[in-house]
């Protein structure tokens, strides 16, 4: 921290305008806040997801705490041979740590971050955008239901927005001429990826920034060329993949070297497929998939409404763009830029998985703040607007609200009691059954809240089977 004071001005950056200043914009930035906090944390204890998939890292997490196995590398992805990194893990461990254990405490964690996120969504947006974007954009995202059913589930995927928008903010930084910026945004797509293999969506975008700067020999770019900026780029990068990089050394280097072939190769990989109608009906199933989400992180009660704000914020934003394109990479241009690539990337992995979501939570907020905005310079129809803005505001409270009544967590929490009583003390051995069932973690959350109430299952095979099974109509607990 004291480093990236020195040379960065970071953090001096983020609290310049305290919120605790008595003018409009803090009392209205407080009481965004405190919705924020409100959304994320109220019936946590009731409604928290808890599925297998985080049942892995808690567990994870405790043998780290416990019995000092530091993991090298996370939970195995959608494709079996690639991991996810360890940073969730790590970060997991400090919140039960802090927490004696209390499953509850991830997500308290996920929410702080959310808050967090929320808080950022104002202050970065403020400098890249207008003060007027910055507040919108805090108004709209925290109350987004989506976005807050994330926020609420400790796994993942769920802090990866909190990265995402300080990433692309220094991006932003460094394509406006402060090359200080370009070591942390290395530091930054490391971090992004120790978190979710998705997020190396983002790389793209980078990528594209710095080959076409090098072309047009712009300053931004040019100006790398310096032993010290390259030392420290090195450094940067290299430092959060160390446990990676530990595990790649004796298993084949697949998270690096065979996971980047492997990128270079999906967007290619329909040339060499001749089902043509396969494609076909899965690149339909990713967007519908896409419309879906957007739906519930615009306008939860209404896909009409939600894709037609959407549609209506992406294409002012690309009209800007064109209409600005003599100014050089300016930030709309960059919003564009991560906004597409970000969408293309989960098209091309003809893959309708949840963890890509989070990805691009600040940047559809951001597209749509500008838009309302620039609609809020027309005079007619300014007030219209603004009672807009309440009503979305309103109406998403109330839908994420809503969210939060549904006993998720509770009902796990039953059927851990319910095992517990069917045990009598007991050594027993936890079976999964039904849909879901034949993946590795599908009993991990239920091991690891036995463990926590003090009746773990047992490692070695025993007579006593306790059966469990998920269904639409609940949790069925019983003896085999």
């Amino acid at each position: 921290f004291l480093y990236l004071k020195k040379h960065y001005g970071l953090l001096n950056a983020l609290f310049t305008e305290s919120i605790l200043r008595i003018n409009k914009i803090s009392f209205i930035l407080l009481f965004i806040l405190l919705a924020s906090l409100f959304l994320r944390i109220v019936n946590l204890n009731i409604s928290m997801p808890f599925i297998g998939d985080q049942g892995w890292f808690y567990l994870s997490a405790r043998d780290m705490l416990i019995e000092g196995k530091i993991p090298l590398v996370g939970i195995t992805s959608s494709h079996t041979w690639l991991h996810q990194g360890p940073l969730w893990t790590y970060m997991l461990s400090v919140a039960l740590l802090l927490g004696n254990f209390n499953p509850i405490s991830g997500g308290i964690l996920t929410a702080i971050f959310g808050v967090g996120t929320t808080f950022l969504m104002y202050k970065l947006g403020s400098e890249m955008f207008s003060k007027r974007i910055g507040i919108i954009a805090c108004f709209l995202y925290a109350v987004s239901p989506l976005i807050v059913f994330f926020e609420r589930m400790p796994f993942d995927p769920s802090v990866v927005p909190f990265f995402t928008i300080l990433y692309f903010y220094f991006v932003f930084k460094w394509v406006k001429g402060d090359r200080k910026f370009f070591p942390l945004i290395l530091f930054f797509l490391a971090l992004l990826y120790n978190l979710e293999l998705a997020t190396f969506i983002l790389f793209f975008p980078f990528i594209l920034i710095l080959v076409y700067g090098f072309i047009k020999r712009r300053d931004f770019a040019i100006k790398l060329l310096n032993l010290k900026y390259l030392f420290y780029s090195l450094i940067f990068l290299t430092v959060p993949m160390i446990p990676v990089l530990i595990y790649d050394f004796s298993n084949g280097f697949k998270q690096t070297i065979v996971f980047l072939g492997w990128v270079i190769y999906k967007p290619f990989s329909f040339l060499l497929n001749s089902q043509q109608a396969n494609n076909l009906e899965s690149g339909s199933s990713v967007i519908n998939f896409i419309l879906l989400n957007i739906q519930r992180i615009v306008f939860y009660p209404n896909e009409i409404i939600s894709l037609l704000l959407f549609l209506s914020a992406f294409a002012y934003l690309a009209y800007s763009v064109y209409k600005e394109k003599n100014i050089f990479l300016n930030t709309n241009t960059l919003l564009l830029l991560f906004i597409v690539i970000s969408l293309f990337g989960i098209i091309l992995n003809k893959t309708p998985s949840d963890a890509y979501l989070p990805i691009i939570f600040p940047f559809v907020i951001y597209i749509i703040a500008i838009f309302f905005d620039q609609l809020l310079n027309l005079r007619r129809i300014k007030y219209i607007v603004v009672v807009t803005i309440f009503i979305l505001f309103s109406v998403n409270f109330y839908s994420a609200y809503q969210n939060t009544l549904k006993p998720d967590y509770q009902n796990r929490i039953k059927a851990a009691d319910e095992i517990i009583a069917l045990t009598k003390g007991r050594e027993y051995n936890l079976v999964g059954k039904g849909e879901g069932s034949w993946f590795e973690s599908f009993t991990m959350n239920y091991e690891y809240l036995l463990w926590w109430k003090g009746y773990p299952p047992s490692d070695e095979k025993v007579k006593l089977k306790i059966i469990i099974k998920e269904e639409k109509t609940g949790i069925s607990v019983y003896k085999l």
